[in-house]
């Protein structure tokens, strides 16, 4: 496993201390997520984000770029993470069909001064993992009937059909330590959030010590906070739709 302190970081890894391992989740029980009728979203759309640590400092830069490929039935979804202190880069993506939101491939990426890697993988009726690198691999892990890439999760779950009080479960595929965990996601209502770009009324749902705000009206992610109160937070900086 890549132990980092990025990969520490990473949302995933710190949710996995806290989840059900993959054998144990009764996968039967959790159905596809409820995706609304007409998702806001254009052909192709970029945001940008600061990145701010937990003292309120700037601590890098994202991009979440998607494209829609009309003859395929895809949303393609590419994230760009960069931490200048130590030159990391982290660069990942996912195709998901447009009726279900479930991925078809997906990639993770990471190039830093102290360790590179590739992962790739390809969901069929089992979920294939080959990882390049330093340390290289090939994995296959079993599937349930619905299941959602790790990767995806900033862009997708602002296009659930949320109801007040309701928790939403999902199967969380997590390409960086081939595993499955389960996440309950719960929508807590909706808040004005203020960022760089501009100031919005969003929705706002959570797991564990995860929140995310959207965008009422475009369904676009305004912010995200990852490890409460003292955790990082992502900003929305800019937004272009074409």
């Amino acid at each position: 496993m890549y132990c980092s302190f990025y990969t520490l970081l990473h949302p995933a890894f710190k949710r996995l201390r806290h989840s059900k391992p993959a054998n144990k989740v009764e996968r039967s029980k959790h159905k596809a997520l409820p995706v609304i009728e007409a998702i806001p979203w254009v052909a192709h759309q970029t945001a940008s984000y600061v990145i701010y640590n937990s003292k309120g400092e700037e601590y890098g830069t994202a991009e979440i770029e998607m494209t829609v490929d009309i003859a395929a039935q895809t949303y393609n979804i590419q994230k760009t993470k960069s931490y200048e202190q130590d030159e990391t880069v982290i660069e990942s993506g996912v195709t998901v069909a447009m009726d279900t939101l479930m991925p078809f491939s997906s990639y993770y990426n990471k190039t830093a001064p102290y360790e590179s890697f590739e992962v790739s993988t390809n969901y069929s009726d089992r979920w294939e993992v080959e990882t390049t690198g330093a340390k290289s691999s090939s994995q296959m892990v079993s599937l349930s009937v619905a299941y959602y890439d790790n990767e995806s999760l900033m862009v997708i779950l602002g296009a659930v059909s949320y109801e007040d009080g309701k928790t939403y479960k999902l199967n969380d595929t997590v390409s960086l330590i081939t595993s499955i965990s389960l996440l309950k996601i719960k929508y807590e209502g909706t808040e004005t959030i203020p960022t760089p770009y501009g100031a919005a009324e969003c929705f706002k749902v959570s797991f564990g010590e995860t929140t995310l705000w959207f965008s009422i009206d475009t369904r676009i992610l305004y912010q995200y906070q990852d490890g409460g109160s003292g955790g990082i937070v992502f900003k929305l900086a800019g937004y272009i739709a074409s």
